[in-house]
C-alpha cells in the first residue's frame, strides 16, 4: 500500500488539489444560489433568469446555463467519493437544466421537511424570505 502511495504520489496530489478547490467553490455557490432563488420560485410560473430580447443571446445563456448545470452534475458526482457536497452540487446542477418534468421532481425534492428546514434557515441567516412550498 505504502508503495502505491510513493508512485503515484503525483496523481494523488493532483486529487487532493481538485477535491480541496471543488470543496471551497461547492462552499461558495451552493449557498448563493439558494439565497438568489425567489421565495416563490416552486409557486410561480416559470420565470426564466435570462430574459433578454436577442434571440442569440438567449440561447447563448440557455446552452451556458445548461452546460454549467452538466458540469455541477459531473463534479458532485465525482464529490461523492472525494470529500466535498456532492448531493448538493447534483441539486443545484438540477437547477441549472432543463429538462421534462423538472419543476416536480424539484418540487419533491424540496418540498422535503428536512432539506426544505436547511435552505430556509440558509435564506434566514441571509436575511432573505423563506421559500413558499
Amino acid at each position: 500500500m505504502f508503495d502505491f502511495l510513493i508512485l503515484h504520489r503525483e496523481l494523488i496530489l493532483i486529487f487532493t488539489i481538485f477535491s480541496a478547490i471543488t470543496f471551497l467553490v461547492s462552499l461558495i455557490i451552493i449557498p448563493f444560489v439558494i439565497i438568489n432563488l425567489s421565495p416563490d420560485y416552486f409557486k410561480g410560473a416559470n420565470k426564466p433568469l435570462y430574459r433578454y430580447k436577442n434571440l442569440f443571446i438567449r440561447y447563448f445563456v440557455l446552452i451556458l446555463k445548461n452546460i454549467v448545470g452538466y458540469i455541477f452534475i459531473i463534479l458532485g458526482v465525482i464529490m461523492l467519493f472525494i470529500p466535498g457536497q456532492g448531493l448538493l452540487s447534483i441539486t443545484l446542477g438540477l437547477l441549472f437544466i432543463n429538462f421534462p418534468g423538472k419543476k416536480s421532481l424539484e418540487y419533491k425534492f424540496f418540498s422535503n421537511k428536512k432539506i426544505s428546514k436547511v435552505i430556509n434557515s440558509i435564506r434566514k441567516k441571509a436575511g432573505r424570505e423563506e421559500i413558499l412550498f
